[in-house]
């Protein structure tokens, strides 16, 4: 029930934080952490990164230092400063010119009413899991990446087109 509520619980995006964590004792003594973020704050990159900061946290019972020193976001900025930004916006132009309208797979529904998303779970053979993950290894990829590029091409293959 717990985690359902959790699921649901919409963010208001005006106000941080945009992420929650909840520390579940189970009656088995088992342990659970729910991890619910908004998506534009976590990608597949960073969640384990997150977990694995928190895991550190808890083992050390809240305290800072046991987690490794943050770069600072004060360097990054002066890095991103010194990129050449008419290459950049150059090299963006280029790889999405053509692309003027976005991609429906569906006709659109603007009387919709904004909705909780759905959770559906669905148990994939273990087989075809661990040959994601070879495919995804033997390619230098994540898995999220392999299944990514799968995505797209779905969607190109139902908007008929070649640039998803």
């Amino acid at each position: 029930e717990l985690s359902e509520e959790d699921r649901t619980g919409r963010f208001d995006l005006t106000r941080a934080p945009l992420l929650r964590l909840t520390f579940l004792r189970l009656r088995d003594g088992k342990r659970r952490l729910l991890v619910t973020c908004h998506h534009t704050i976590l990608d597949g990159w960073s969640l384990p990164i997150v977990v694995e900061e928190v895991s550190k946290l808890y083992a050390a019972d809240g305290d800072p230092s046991a987690l490794p020193e943050v770069a600072s976001y004060g360097d990054y900025l002066a890095w991103l400063n010194r990129q050449d930004k008419t290459k950049s916006l150059s090299a963006w132009a280029a790889e999405l010119s053509g692309a003027e309208e976005p991609t429906l797979v569906a006709p659109a529904d603007p009387g919709r009413a904004p909705s909780v998303p759905e959770s559906v779970e669905i148990r994939l053979p273990s087989a075809l899991l661990r040959a994601v993950g070879e495919l995804a290894r033997g390619q230098g990829l994540t898995v999220n990446t392999v299944v990514q590029g799968a995505w797209a091409l779905l969607l190109a293959r139902l908007a008929g087109r070649t640039d998803v």
